[in-house]
């Protein structure tokens, strides 16, 4: 606890001069308390946490993932649609934003719209999530063989093994 202390009074010392709202030993404590009961899967007391941090995603660009993670706990999705366009009129662009609205606007069925996100995310975050949520996509567009072809590609492009679970998710989006 001593070691806290003497770090919080030498990080208070040096901001002295430049002391603003984003320093303060409430805010602190609640960036901290919101992480703990984002983990202790206590999502309304961390939203409730986060939520009086609003602005910091300016200066600490992990805390709007775990707002986000927050709000989506919750089933708040409007609300963090909104938020995630908010960052993206700010120019903070993380994938969790791209894929939130990504997944907004699939859902209200603007799939160029979720397109442009969904490839948004998957240049962020190349994965095998992100590869097979862009063929979700496409499939509309490709006839029954070119899709299947599409899902072997990716599978294969990731090393799974043929008739993998994921290649069976989406041999259900193709038919």
């Amino acid at each position: 606890i001593i070691q806290i202390l003497f770090f919080i009074s030498i990080f208070n010392s040096i901001y002295a001069k430049n002391f603003d709202k984003n320093y303060d030993a409430n805010r602190f404590s609640n960036y901290f308390s919101g992480i703990l009961s984002l983990q202790e899967k206590k999502y309304e007391n961390s939203y409730k946490y986060l939520k009086s941090l609003k602005g910091l995603e300016k200066e600490h660009f992990q805390f709007s993932t775990l707002y986000q993670e927050s709000l989506i706990s919750l089933d708040r999705f409007e609300e963090a649609f909104v938020y995630a366009k908010k960052l993206e009129k700010q120019k903070i662009d993380a994938y969790e934003t791209n894929l939130i609205i990504g997944v907004y606007y699939l859902k209200n069925n603007k799939i160029e719209l979720a397109k442009k996100y969904f490839e948004k995310y998957k240049n962020l975050n190349e994965g095998v999530f992100s590869s097979f949520l862009n063929n979700w996509l496409l499939f509309s567009e490709l006839n029954i063989k070119e899709a299947l072809k599409l899902t072997e590609k990716t599978s294969r492009k990731f090393n799974l093994k043929t008739g993998n679970q994921l290649e069976k998710i989406q041999k259900a989006f193709i038919h």
